[in-house]
């Protein structure tokens, strides 16, 4: 389904809450770079089943904090003729990050994430996904949103949406449009600009391979 292919690079632009929820074919790999002003990051993803697959997050930031995640993805089942067209998953993250001075900290994230694929009048998909993270210094609600057309055979473009508030805490927003060029039957390249609610911009270009 081209509309799966195409969800799997939310992973590629720093989406808070999930890669997408459409689930990655059993025994498939897939492995995503990419990099901003702010941090580099590695995504990897592998299908366990069906409908179950597991994903692995690397990320290093630009003041040397070094975070890593392991996430459990579940597709949840859809009636009838709604399952031909869209998908729901439920994902479960737990994250441990070392700070540059050595400090270790830890985090655990639920969240809940629904897609769904659209022909007219263009090619594209919009997904959805709302989070909650706890940590031993905070809780956080997040969620996103994403809208994707297929403008051509070999090139796409996004456009996505982030909140995040941790308790007590100011709430963040950012925006971003990316595009995305398909190079070879496995390997796409993508650069995008985000913008923050406080007025900060961000160039992200990124690359993954799929087998």
């Amino acid at each position: 389904m081209r509309v799966a292919v195409w969800t799997l690079l939310l992973c590629l632009c720093g989406a808070p809450c999930a890669a997408g929820p459409w689930p990655r074919a059993e025994g498939g790999l897939f492995f995503a770079l990419s990099a901003g002003a702010a941090d580099v990051s590695l995504w990897a993803e592998y299908g366990l089943r069906k409908t179950r697959w597991i994903a692995a997050d690397l990320r290093r930031d630009a003041d040397g904090t070094v975070t890593g995640a392991l996430i459990f993805n579940q597709a949840l089942p859809l009636p009838g003729a709604l399952a031909d067209r869209a998908v729901a998953a439920f994902s479960t993250r737990s994250e441990v990050t070392r700070s540059p001075e050595g400090f270790y900290g830890s985090s655990t994230r639920i969240t809940l994430s629904a897609g769904i694929g659209f022909s007219a009048p263009l090619s594209g998909w919009a997904t959805a996904a709302a989070a909650y993270e706890y940590s031993e210094i905070s809780e956080k609600l997040l969620s996103d949103w994403s809208l994707g057309l297929q403008l051509r055979p070999r090139f796409a473009a996004l456009f996505q949406g982030e909140y995040e508030r941790a308790l007590l805490s100011p709430a963040t927003r950012k925006l971003g449009a990316t595009a995305v060029v398909h190079l070879r039957d496995n390997l796409r390249v993508t650069a995008g600009l985000w913008r923050n609610n406080a007025g900060t911009g961000e160039l992200r270009l990124g690359s993954w391979l799929e087998f």
